[in-house]
């Protein structure tokens, strides 16, 4: 596990529940109860995501750490940054590369050609949740790392849990499938080995988070989550 000096013991409370998090919507989901595990396992996501701030306490100084713990959207952002970082490491990159804590120049080479179809490309809000195909290949959770990125995961999560009739929703917990919450799982398990078999991407993820919040990608995620709101808006309207 990656060492944290101050707050080691909390982090390790962090992983334990989210292990036993994605445990409890395991053995919900084996019992059709598909709705409930979806919601745990959001909520087991974002005790990892809790996890890797804590880890990178070391690395960047955060003022506003007790707030960003508290933040649903920054512990979602912090767990889908770690999967980036296991994806940019499979790409080639070294894992002591993936770690480095750097602006993330070096990296966003790899964004050229994404943001440039996204500039040019008028049906791309059909295609957001697989934007990022060209950056991570054919990886099976792409998609909910976008979701992530672009701000919509914790729309999601409320959709899993809350009967709401308002139209910004798309379906009910009841209409929550199992190949949805089956995925969330399998991610999260990915997350805590990778944890587990190497720590040095814990601290990578800080490096990916850079990227994703730099000057070639932020922008276009910015453009992105307003689009989704617009929609989202007119919804209510209608």
């Amino acid at each position: 596990m990656v060492n944290i000096t101050v707050h080691s013991i909390a982090a390790k409370e962090c992983v334990d529940n989210a292990l036993r998090l994605m445990n409890d919507a395991h053995f919900l989901c084996c019992n059709n109860r598909f709705a409930s595990a979806y919601f745990l396992a959001c909520i087991a996501a974002e005790e990892l995501g809790k996890f890797l701030i804590l880890a990178w306490q070391e690395y960047e100084a955060n003022g506003r750490l007790e707030e960003t713990l508290r933040s649903h959207n920054a512990k979602q952002e912090a767990f889908a940054c770690l999967i980036f970082a296991e994806l940019l490491f499979r790409s080639g990159l070294r894992a002591a590369q993936v770690s480095e804590a750097v602006t993330g120049d070096r990296f966003t080479e790899v964004l050229t050609d994404v943001n440039a179809r996204l500039q040019t490309d008028p049906q791309i809000i059909e295609k957001w949740p697989t934007m990022l195909t060209d950056l991570l290949g054919s990886d099976p959770h792409a998609s909910i790392i976008a979701m992530s990125f672009f701000g919509e995961w914790q729309h999601v999560k409320h959709g899993a849990l809350y009967s709401d009739r308002d139209p910004i929703y798309d379906r009910l917990p009841s209409s929550a499938e199992q190949k949805d919450v089956m995925q969330m799982i399998e991610v999260i398990d990915r997350a805590l080995r990778i944890v587990s078999t190497t720590p040095a991407l814990a601290i990578g993820a800080l490096a990916a988070k850079k990227i994703v919040n730099g000057p070639q990608m932020k922008p276009v995620i910015d453009v992105m989550r307003q689009i989704i709101k617009d929609q989202r808006n007119a919804k209510r309207q209608r």
